[in-house]
């Protein structure tokens, strides 16, 4: 399985994350590490011996692709690899629009190419341990995310961060309708802490 070529598109905070696991596999080997900026991909691919690229469409000689780069370009940037017949994991979310999520989902769908979200969430063991100490499903949920200014993240912290306990919200009240959701959020000057909670 280590020939299992996984091409990275994006290169910033969180495609470095994905390099450093795919090249630690067993499984699989990092093909291509692709950016639109030229120095950013070779210094990422450089670190781990690879090669690199500033065309997407590179990705397409791999047997799988993850999208690392900003929400914005998700979208086209998938759609353009779901068209290669190459399988994407796309780091979350997968657009900030229903709209393009649907267009996404539509696509893998019609083209019959998998396409997947990156929920690493799910898989924290901490989640599995608390699950496993619940006797009946909880009645009310309250989340908060809270960090300081990233400048590099250009979302709100909905999309970046707050996504993560929606989608734990959902799996830990499985059966039961939601009642209600609100939801509030400050956006700090430079120095302060963002923050925002949605009780459920």
């Amino acid at each position: 399985m280590k020939g299992f070529r996984v091409a990275l598109v994006g290169a910033g905070a969180m495609g470095a994350n994905h390099a450093r696991v795919v090249a630690e596999s067993t499984r699989a080997t990092l093909g291509v590490v692709i950016d639109v900026d030229a120095d950013r991909a070779s210094g990422l691919a450089d670190r781990y011996g690879f090669a690199s690229s500033t065309d997407v469409l590179d990705a397409s000689r791999c047997d799988a692709a993850i999208v690392a780069t900003s929400t914005a370009s998700h979208t086209e940037i998938v759609l353009g690899l779901l068209r290669a017949g190459v399988p994407v994991l796309i780091e979350k979310p997968i657009a900030t629009r229903i709209e393009d999520v649907e267009r996404v989902c539509t696509a893998a769908t019609t083209m019959g190419v998998t396409v997947a979200c990156g929920f690493v969430e799910r898989f924290n063991p901490v989640l599995d341990t608390t699950m496993s100490l619940l006797s009946e499903e909880p009645v009310h949920i309250v989340t908060m995310r809270h960090s300081p200014v990233a400048p590099r993240i250009a979302d709100s912290v909905v999309y970046d961060l707050l996504i993560h306990d929606i989608d734990l919200v959902l799996r830990f009240m499985p059966q039961r309708e939601v009642a209600k959701v609100a939801g509030a959020s400050w956006t700090p000057t430079a120095g302060e802490t963002s923050i925002c909670c949605v009780p459920t």
